[in-house]
């Protein structure tokens, strides 16, 4: 027997959780990304899907940044950390937001769970792409489900090495690591970032580099790296993109872009074209 479900109506960013019966929560206009400083990292207990409709972006999933352009599809689990923001003009999206754990079952559909095996939240593959982006379209639960369904029959499943847990790492350093992926265009230090965990700088880098294998400044870096480096993808200019990213001048990018990824900036922007 099936359940009584209902798709309810947000007028933006979701500040309430979907619970029996509300399955899926869908925001009646597009949303619009915000741009300059980014507060807004957090998660929620629904599955995030949403389809880039104009503009363009950055899309920021724990400490991993993609670009995003128009007809983009993206997913996110519930409980990851994540924010969005616009990119050089207003980018606008449509989102969705579902209780995966009993959208199928809700809908008389059994299907095992894989959405936790999820490894891009930006989704590339045409195939996989549609099904989201059908699953949006979509105005009725059941054909929403049929849909979602489809997506994970058709999900790729990750080798043992891929999915296994990350290594736990205590919270102790967790603010320093939300101011970085939040404020990375800031002229970040690490007293400010020490200070930001209530630590002496000396004792947090040492317990910095015992931890995550680096130093807090290469981390910035190498986050502004790959920051730079989805803005060139996006169509930014070389000059736009350091601005942006939060390097000093157009060579400290291309002395960190360079040793990251073997190509100058100017180099990577016209591959990406």
């Amino acid at each position: 027997m099936q359940k009584a479900v209902k798709i309810v109506q947000l007028n933006s960013y979701p500040v309430m959780f979907a619970s029996e019966p509300e399955l899926i929560v869908r925001d009646k206009e597009l949303t619009e990304l915000p741009t300059g400083d980014i507060d807004s990292l957090h998660y929620h207990n629904l599955c995030e899907v949403g389809i880039c409709r104009c503009g363009t972006g950055l899309w920021v999933v724990g400490d991993n940044v993609t670009a995003i352009k128009p007809g983009d599809t993206m997913i996110i689990p519930p409980g990851v950390h994540h924010y969005s923001r616009s990119v050089s003009r207003i980018c606008r999206c449509e989102f969705i937001y579902f209780d995966g754990e009993n959208l199928l079952s809700g809908c008389g559909i059994s299907l095992g769970r894989r959405l936790g095996q999820v490894a891009e939240s930006v989704i590339r593959d045409r195939e996989l792409s549609g099904f989201l982006r059908s699953m949006i379209e979509a105005r009725e639960i059941v054909e929403s489900a049929l849909w979602y369904s489809l997506f994970l029959t058709k999900l790729p499943r990750l080798s043992e090495e891929t999915s296994a847990a990350p290594e736990e790492r205590t919270d102790r350093l967790s603010p320093a690591i939300r101011r970085i992926v939040l404020s990375y265009a800031e002229p970040l230090t690490v007293e400010q970032l020490a200070g930001e965990c209530g630590f002496c700088p000396s004792w947090f880098q040492k317990q910095f580099r015992h931890e995550y294998g680096t130093t807090p400044i290469a981390m910035l870096n190498d986050f502004r790296v790959r920051v730079a480096a989805q803005l060139l993808r996006g169509g930014l200019s070389v000059t736009e993109a350091c601005v942006q990213s939060g390097f000093n001048s157009p060579s400290d990018l291309y002395r960190h872009f360079m040793k990251k990824y073997g190509i100058s900036p100017s180099e990577y922007r016209r591959t990406t074209e």
